[in-house]
């Protein structure tokens, strides 16, 4: 609907704001010749304007078509003339026939409805049974918005609404006037409490004389209860038949078997099916080509369509997806797969079938012991008697079965903002790592930041070796832990961080010393390692990404908002204080114990205080374990001996100019001289 000015200056404020949209060939903003023609075209646009003004004033609610093109052509010629060189007068004219102009357009919007209503309501005189004095009784307007309003009932409300008066209206006599059983049902009409004939009725109600007659009948027949549509719960003829669904489901399931990748069990959280990823070269629209072949090699009279196609997989196989580029997938189930796909004889495809299927069984094993281990954490916990919070002294809560997760995550950088600016993409920022430990059973993980200047190396080097897991581990242990007398412990595969002979030496001495009575290592299958550490990573991730992140407090605030389970931990606290210190685990452990032989096969590993130095391996979960000595002979442990501290390496000069030259025009203005000093 068009828009009504109430003074010139409105009018003018909007017209200055608009683009030359009443240009109507295009050339009116051309520049004019010569002074003399601006001075002759403003003279007849005024004259124009003023015949316009006062052809519009004498008829302002029947503007017809001519008026219009000349109130545009007008408008053009004015704008485009007079507004460049700020003629006032002519600018004033232009305002009053555009306020007039816009004002007519909205009244003939609001003509054009009313006149719609008139002519029903002409109608409905016309066919009324009392000689049109039933809508007589009452006032236009308020029949108008009665009618919008029985516009903006649906469909049922308005049934119900008319089968209600319909109720009230009826006739409960059963007989005629003239005495006569009465076979049909008769209705006496009214509105707002004034009788009115039927036509009036209908047309007051906004329905027609079909719709009221089937409201009739159904009253007849049910009652006041909403319509439902005959075709309610018939199945139409073009619907899909079992046996074509279950050709769709059996395809599927045949092309994932092909060319899927299954995984040992489903995420965490869920309790379906275990997904299998299908290649991400794929996607549905080539599958459904490749069904369409198929159907057509084995002539089958019916093929689904792509919709349905999507809509059965989607129903009926949720857990068979895509795989997308991202996805971490195990080499050997891939190179299974592969060899599955490159066997030309039955026989050489039977045994790579046999070990993909042993490999899957081994890691299903593996997560299964994994979530009962989880599992049986939290019950323990819950049936504890007293929960006290750490730090405790060791051993010192009855708690056999405590389950921890530890692993980093993927490093982060500073400054970081959820709107990056594009240069900072090709530099290097401060760079900031993040170790997780977590405890299931609560849950609750500890995210320890590593910054550049914090780590044992020199510009955060050394940040991911066996001093930096162990030291973390054991600050851990010390001011997070449970103080359990046992806990099980699970880790991936990485050689460098976790599986090497300095953590396991490491566990050997925490049950020589009192800290722990027994300690279970578990490495899960190499492919198949998601934990709940990586659900909380991600958790942080997703928090930081959408955050704006100048100084490593505020990372911190960030992961301790990113969910409940997520805790920071710094490596220094606000007032510079060190939280933990790096100590040099592996000159203090290499000389007191040797190192485990075949280590990089082994899976399983297990520490008592009732065999102090000794660790029982497995390879596999169901294998008999072996006992290896650890503790060399003639070495005799000091309960209160510790590794050497180390300082930490800081930041080079080096660095620290090329943060100060490079990155800190990225950070904002309060944080500057904390993210990137001057060095």
């Amino acid at each position: 609907m068009a828009r009504k000015y109430f003074s010139v200056d409105d009018a003018l404020a909007e017209i200055l704001n608009q683009e030359d949209e009443f240009s109507s060939d295009g050339q009116a903003s051309a520049p004019m010749s010569s002074a003399d023609e601006v001075n002759d075209k403003r003279d007849d646009s005024c004259k124009n304007t003023e015949c316009h003004l006062k052809s519009t004033n004498s008829n302002n609610n029947n503007t017809s078509a001519h008026d219009t093109v000349t109130t545009t052509s007008v408008i053009s010629e004015v704008k485009a003339e007079n507004f460049i060189n700020h003629d006032e007068n002519a600018i004033k004219t232009f305002c009053q026939v555009y306020m007039t102009t816009t004002s007519c357009e909205a009244e003939n919007t609001e003509g054009e409805f009313r006149h719609l209503m008139l002519d029903s309501a002409d109608r409905a005189r016309e066919q009324c049974s009392r000689r049109q004095q039933c809508l007589e009784q009452f006032d236009h307007d308020d029949i108008i918005n009665y009618k919008l309003t029985m516009r903006e009932l649906t469909k049922n409300e308005k049934d119900i609404l008319l089968l209600s008066k319909l109720e009230s209206f009826e006739f409960n006599s059963t007989t005629t006037m003239k005495g006569a059983p009465r076979k049909m049902k008769s209705y006496s009409y009214s509105y707002d409490g004034n009788d009115v004939c039927k036509a009036c009725f209908i047309y007051i109600h906004d329905t027609s004389e079909k719709v009221l007659k089937n409201l009739m009948k159904h009253y007849k027949e049910e009652g006041v209860r909403p319509r439902e549509h005959g075709n309610r719960g018939r199945k139409p003829k073009h619907a899909l038949k079992y046996e074509d669904i279950e050709r769709v489901v059996k395809f599927i399931l045949q092309y994932a078997e092909l060319f899927g990748l299954p995984q040992p069990a489903a995420p965490r959280g869920r309790d379906d099916r275990p997904p299998i990823y299908l290649p991400c070269r794929l996607d549905k629209q080539q599958v459904h080509r490749e069904y369409k072949a198929q159907c057509d090699r084995n002539q089958v009279n019916r093929i689904v369509g792509y919709r349905s196609f999507r809509d059965i997989w989607r129903t009926c196989l949720p857990h068979i997806k895509f795989m997308t580029p991202r996805t971490d997938v195990c080499a050997a189930c891939e190179g299974y797969r592969q060899a599955i796909c490159r066997a030309v004889t039955e026989e050489e495809k039977q045994d790579s079938t046999q070990d993909f299927l042993l490999h899957l069984n081994t890691a299903q094993y593996a997560r299964n012991r994994y979530i009962n281990s989880s599992k049986a954490a939290k019950a323990e916990l819950d049936q504890l008697d007293s929960r006290r919070e750490p730090p405790l002294p060791p051993c010192s809560q009855d708690l056999h079965k405590s389950h921890y997760t530890f692993d980093f995550a993927q490093q982060v950088t500073l400054p970081y903002h959820a709107r990056q600016v594009g240069p900072i993409y090709f530099k290097t920022p401060r760079k900031i790592q993040i170790f997780g430990v977590c405890n299931e059973a609560i849950p609750l993980q500890v995210n320890y930041m590593l910054d550049e200047s914090d780590t044992i190396g020199v510009d955060g080097t050394g940040c991911h070796g066996p001093d930096t897991v162990i030291s973390l581990l054991h600050h851990y242990f010390d001011k997070h832990g449970m103080a359990e007398k046992g806990s099980n412990l699970y880790a991936d595969n990485c050689a460098g961080q976790n599986k090497n002979q300095f953590v396991i030496a490491y566990l050997a001495w925490r049950c020589m010393t009192d800290l722990h009575e027994t300690i279970t290592l578990s490495f899960m299958i190499a492919g198949h390692t998601r934990c709940l550490v990586d659900g909380c990573f991600g958790l942080l991730k997703r928090r930081y990404r959408q955050s704006d992140c100048d100084t490593l407090s505020q990372l911190a605030s960030t992961v301790d908002a990113s969910a409940r389970c997520n805790k920071a931990q710094l490596f220094r606290s606000e007032d510079g204080t060190q939280q933990w210190q790096w100590y040099n685990w592996k000159d203090f452990l290499k000389c007191r114990f040797k190192s485990l032989p075949g280590i990089r096969k082994l899976q399983y590993f297990r520490f008592t205080a009732e065999k102090p130095g000794t660790v029982y391996v497995r390879q596999h979960i169901d294998d008999p374990e072996t006992k290896v000595e650890l503790l060399k002979r003639n070495v005799v442990l000091n309960v209160q001996d510790m590794p050497e501290i180390i300082v930490p390496g800081g930041m080079s000069h080096d660095r620290q100019l090329y943060l100060y030259n490079n990155i800190r025009e990225h950070v904002w203005d309060p944080h500057k001289d904390v993210t990137c000093p001057a060095p």
